[in-house]
């Protein structure tokens, strides 16, 4: 059985544009699969990360640097590679090609689950706007195809 997985980064919101961090998930991905939504920001969600940089520099850094931290209020990015990590667990993989559209962060969640690479990773990659990364698994190995 050979299951090929293209993950097609949504692109860039006006919003994420300038940096500011989203404050709902409305991709075609997320209605259909919970699992695959954005991060939740909790309460830094519609703030810009220039703002959040001046009221709350501390909190920023450990956001950026810890992979548990939730001090906002939402989900932290060790939580967010859970999710996708039972996600994988739990589909039932067609043999053949699967096409979602996904925010960046749940596609690098996903490229460091196929991985195996831990949470605190995450931040070493960089997933531009719509790109395309594509997932391959044959013999029940996931692989990131470049």
């Amino acid at each position: 059985m050979t299951v090929q997985l293209t993950l097609l980064c949504q692109p860039a919101s006006a919003a994420m544009r300038a940096g500011v961090f989203p404050v709902a998930d409305e991709t075609h991905a997320a209605q259909r699969e919970p699992a695959l939504r954005e991060v939740d920001y909790g309460r830094w969600a519609g703030r810009s990360l220039k703002a959040l940089a001046e009221a709350e520099p501390d909190a920023l850094a450990r956001w950026l640097s810890d992979p548990d931290f939730d001090g906002h209020g939402g989900e932290s990015i060790r939580a967010l590679c859970l999710r996708i990590a039972q996600w994988f667990a739990a589909k039932d993989w067609p043999d053949g090609h699967t096409q979602v559209i996904v925010p960046a962060n749940v596609v690098k969640a996903c490229v460091l689950h196929v991985l195996q690479a831990p949470a605190s990773a995450f931040w070493h990659l960089d997933i531009a706007p719509e790109s395309t990364t594509v997932l391959s698994m044959r013999q029940g190995h996931w692989r990131v195809q470049l």
